[in-house]
């Protein structure tokens, strides 16, 4: 018995990036892409989508973005999508950048467009913003830099039924000032620093006003040891409970160190690092903490080429309250290049312990391996092939839990890619994974097969066709699911 349903959809998508350069150089841009499908489970609340859409102008000074920009100001002010505008400017040792528009879900809700099941267009708060940043080139290796963000959440932008279910809006803004250091420093190394402080203040729609500070600190150095290469590093990030920016890229509340070191010599890479984090979250009545502890080495010895040895630890304890636990992850692999050939092999080990509640302790174990080749000229001669590639690879994994459940999954797959012409390729795709239930005894597996075809069919004109068969939880009743997706795109650059 099957409750699978069949049907048959459509979808097109168009996409542009249109490029015409000015006679004293500089360009003026089109990049756009959009989506139609009547397939719920491609656009599940509008007929068609507008992916991307951006027009802009770039000379050797300035540019000017509009459509979807993306505006990145300083580490502490984050980076924000925006539908809007954005411009920069730079001459000498001075760059200016300035931006405003809309963080929105997306153009159909920012437009308002109705949905298709009749649900409410817009889910979250559209937020407004405005801000920019200058910088300057102060002397060799050293910038200064300030920021300025204003944001607003516009609450007449969503129902009130809606809005009832969301985070109250905010107003608010955002100052930072930093700098940048860089400088080669004479029988010591290479020295990098960086740091910023700012100050927020914002209100809550039916509350007062609330500021706090944030700050960072990163320092790096890389020196020259003898024969080895030794970096090292280390910093801290301070964010006040009350610190609010556009886009919240920093927890609040967040105070974290860290700190490690990378050595290179005669093949052999060794890496740790260390980081504590705490987050001053005074509703919760604790703070969260969180460490770190992670090794990483690979060896490519000398007198085995070819070779190469890899190995990870990973150690993360984390506090919440009266409750702990703790995360062990430890991996060894090994690969061999051989001409066009690479093979490999890998262990990995994750184990998963928790104070409070130790029937969601874990373990699991995974093996697997590949074998991987790209034809050389030789046999793409031998062939009359333009180039070939190949790959297959196995793998087992097992998972407990003190629930107790346990499962084993077998993995494998098959890759293949044959150009038999400068613009003609062929590829297949072959995935297959079986779990079985150990302690109830359920079966069931899941699959994917992928055939493509791609030519040129005349100047700037390309043909692909493509066809998808997907099978997920084949052998429980109320989970099964396939799908089968065939297609023709055509698509021209001009």
């Amino acid at each position: 018995m099957s409750l699978l349903e069949g049907g048959v959809h459509g979808k097109a998508v168009a996409w542009g990036d249109l490029r015409v350069p000015d006679a004293d150089g500089a360009v003026s841009h089109l990049q756009f892409s959009l989506t139609a499908s009547d397939d719920r489970a491609v656009l599940s609340r509008f007929n068609s989508m507008i992916g991307t859409l951006q027009v802009g102008h770039t000379g050797s000074r300035h540019q000017v973005l509009v459509g979807d920009v993306l505006a990145t100001p300083s580490r502490l002010a984050g980076g924000i999508g925006l539908k809007g505008a954005l411009g920069t400017y730079s001459d000498g040792g001075f760059s200016a950048i300035g931006f405003a528009g809309d963080n929105a879900e997306s153009w159909e809700t920012l437009l308002d467009r109705e949905t298709n099941d009749g649900s409410p267009t817009r889910r979250q708060f559209t937020r407004r913003v405005h801000g920019g940043a200058l910088s300057y080139q102060v002397g060799s290796g050293l910038q200064a830099f300030v920021t300025h963000q204003g944001f607003s959440d516009r609450a007449a932008a969503v129902s009130p039924a809606v809005a009832a279910g969301l985070l109250p809006t905010h107003d608010g803004r955002a100052s930072t000032f930093g700098a940048n250091y860089t400088a080669t420093i004479p029988s010591l190394g290479q020295l990098r620093v960086s740091g910023e402080h700012g100050r927020s203040s914002y209100a809550t729609a039916g509350a007062s006003s609330s500021s706090d500070a944030a700050s960072l600190l990163d320092l790096a150095l890389s020196t020259n040891v003898g024969p080895m290469t030794v970096a090292v590093r280390g910093g801290r990030t301070r964010v006040g409970a009350e610190w609010r920016s556009a886009i919240q890229t920093l927890t609040p509340g967040l105070d974290e160190r860290y700190a490690g070191a990378d050595i290179s010599w005669d093949g052999l890479h060794l890496s740790q690092d260390v980081r504590r984090a705490a987050n001053d979250i005074s509703v919760l009545g604790y703070n969260p903490e969180l460490e770190s502890h992670t090794t990483r080495a690979a060896w490519s010895p000398s007198f085995l080429s070819g070779w190469t040895f890899s190995a990870l630890r990973s150690v993360i304890d984390t506090t919440t309250g009266p409750d702990q636990s703790q995360s062990v992850q430890r991996e060894l692999g090994l690969e061999r290049k051989v001409g066009m050939w690479s093979f490999s092999v890998a262990a990995t080990s994750l184990d998963l312990r928790y104070a409070l509640y130790p029937y969601a302790d874990g373990t699991t174990r995974e093996y697997r391996g590949a074998i991987r080749a790209g034809l050389d000229a030789d046999w793409l001669s031998r062939a009359n092939l333009q180039a070939a590639t190949f790959g297959f690879s196995l793998g087992h994994q097992r998972q407990q839990t003190a629930y107790p459940t346990e499962t084993s999954t077998r993995i494998a797959a098959v890759q293949a890619t044959v150009s038999t012409a400068p613009n003609v390729t062929y590829s297949i795709d072959l995935g297959r994974r079986f779990t079985r239930d150990l302690l109830a005894g359920d079966k069931f597996s899941s699959g994917v097969i992928e055939l493509q075809h791609q030519r040129a069919l005349a100047s700037g004109l390309a043909l692909r066709a493509y066809f998808r068969k997907s099978r997920a939880f084949r052998g429980l009743l109320t989970a099964d699911v396939m799908e089968r997706v065939g297609g023709i795109s055509l698509s021209y650059q001009w």
